[in-house]
């Protein structure tokens, strides 16, 4: 996945548009471009993990920007290097 730019749907609840999509680990943040809040319980985006991006597990955050309501799912996406 390292030096890929990946569409990705999360699914939960209570997302409003417009609304904001987080990958964090530590203190490294990667954002999604392109979110589309298509339902209270569905949002695409693009991710692009960029070359040197660590692996493991991230967190994934929503937050809501007219509401400033957000949620935060511990160590749900896991972020590999890419195979042929």
């Amino acid at each position: 996945m390292i030096g890929q730019t990946i569409e990705l749907t999360i699914t939960g609840s209570g997302f409003k548009d417009p609304a904001i999509v987080a990958f964090n680990k530590g203190s490294t943040q990667l954002k999604c471009s392109t979110v589309k809040v298509r339902s209270a319980t569905e949002i695409t985006c693009d991710l692009s993990i960029i070359s040197g991006t660590v692996t493991g597990f991230w967190d994934i955050e929503v937050k809501n920007i007219e509401d400033k309501q957000n949620g935060t799912a511990l160590s749900k996406f896991n972020i590999k290097n890419a195979t042929a």
